[in-house]
C-alpha cells in the first residue's frame, strides 16, 4: 500500500480518512502507485500538493546548507483541508492548510507551502516570525519558483498574486506584517534581477545561497539595514566587506532600491609594517 507517509513528512486529511492506495502484486514488483490520478478532488489534490511541495522546500534548503538546523526532524506534519477558509498557518509543530471556501481555493498549494515552511526554518534558525518571517517565507517561494509572486489565484484570480516581491516597499515600513513582510522579498528580488545580468548562468544558486543562510544570521522579528550586512558577510571572500566583495555592486543595489543601504566602501588602505613615516626636514 501506499499513503502520503515519507521520512520527512507525514500528510493528514483534517477532512477525512488519509488517502491510501493499495494493489495486489508478483514479488519482487514493482508496485507504481499514482496519487491524484484524476485531479478532480480538492482533498485528495491537496494531500499530494502538501507531500510534493514540503519535501521540494526543504531540499531547496538543504541544497544550500546540508546543515541547516531542524531539517533532519523525521515525519514533520502537514495538516491540509482544515475546515476554515483563506488562510494558512505554522505553528512551530506543523503547517496547515485550509479548504475552498469564502472565495479563496484549497490553500494547500504551490507557494502558499513553501512560505509556511519558510516560517519553520526562521523558527529553526533561531528568529522570531513577525514582518520578518512573513518576507522570508515569501522568499522561499519566490526563489524557488523563480517568480516575484506568490500564490497565484488566492483569491481566483490565476493572474494576480496575493503578494508581490517585485515592488517599492522602503524602509522603514511600519505597516501590517504581511505587508511589511515585501520589504526583505523586495530586496532579495531587486538582487536576483541585478545578478540576473552580471550571472545569468548562475543567479539563482547565488541569491538563494545568500537567501537560505542570511535566515541563520539573523535575530528578532525586523527588517532592517543589519539584514543588508549579513548577504555582504556571507558573500565575501577575505573577512572584509568594506573593501567589496564578489557580488557587492548586485547586494548594495537590490537593497538599496528599499533603502536598505549597504556600508560605503573604504578602497583604499594603507599599511606601515615598520611604523609611520617621519618627516625629515
Amino acid at each position: 500500500e501506499s499513503r502520503l507517509w515519507g521520512e520527512w513528512f507525514r500528510v493528514f486529511n483534517q477532512a477525512g480518512s488519509d488517502t491510501v492506495l493499495s494493489q495486489t502484486v508478483t514479488p519482487p514488483g514493482p508496485a507504481n502507485f499514482m496519487h491524484n490520478d484524476l485531479n478532480n478532488d480538492e482533498y485528495k489534490r491537496a494531500e499530494v500538493n502538501g507531500y510534493y511541495q514540503a519535501n521540494i522546500v526543504r531540499d531547496f534548503t538543504i541544497t544550500y546548507n546540508p546543515s541547516y538546523p531542524g531539517l533532519q526532524q523525521n515525519a514533520f506534519p502537514v495538516n491540509v483541508n482544515l475546515n476554515d477558509n483563506c488562510n494558512a498557518y505554522y505553528d512551530y509543530e506543523s503547517i496547515n492548510f485550509f479548504t475552498s471556501g469564502g472565495g479563496c481555493p484549497n490553500t494547500g498549494f504551490s507557494t502558499i507551502i513553501h512560505h509556511e515552511y519558510g516560517h519553520h526554518l526562521v523558527a529553526m534558525a533561531g528568529s522570531g516570525q513577525g514582518e520578518y518571517g512573513e518576507g522570508m517565507g515569501d522568499v522561499m517561494g519566490v526563489l524557488i519558483l523563480d517568480d516575484p509572486g506568490l500564490a497565484y489565484g488566492f483569491f481566483s484570480d490565476c493572474d494576480s498574486p496575493l503578494r508581490n516581491a517585485d515592488n517599492d516597499i522602503q524602509y522603514p515600513c511600519s505597516g501590517e506584517i504581511h505587508y511589511c513582510g515585501q520589504l526583505i522579498s523586495g530586496c532579495v528580488w531587486e538582487t536576483r534581477n541585478e545578478l540576473v545580468i552580471t550571472n545569468p548562468s548562475d543567479y539563482t544558486d547565488i541569491i538563494s545561497n545568500l537567501a537560505v543562510n542570511a535566515m541563520l544570521l539573523h535575530t528578532g522579528s525586523s527588517i532592517d539595514p543589519s539584514i543588508t550586512i549579513d548577504y555582504l558577510v556571507l558573500d565575501d571572500d577575505n573577512g572584509n566587506i568594506y573593501d567589496g566583495t564578489p557580488h557587492y555592486q548586485e547586494i548594495a543595489t537590490g537593497f538599496g532600491e528599499h533603502n536598505m543601504d549597504a556600508p560605503p566602501l573604504a578602497l583604499l588602505g594603507f599599511e606601515f609594517p615598520n611604523g609611520l613615516p617621519e618627516i625629515i626636514s
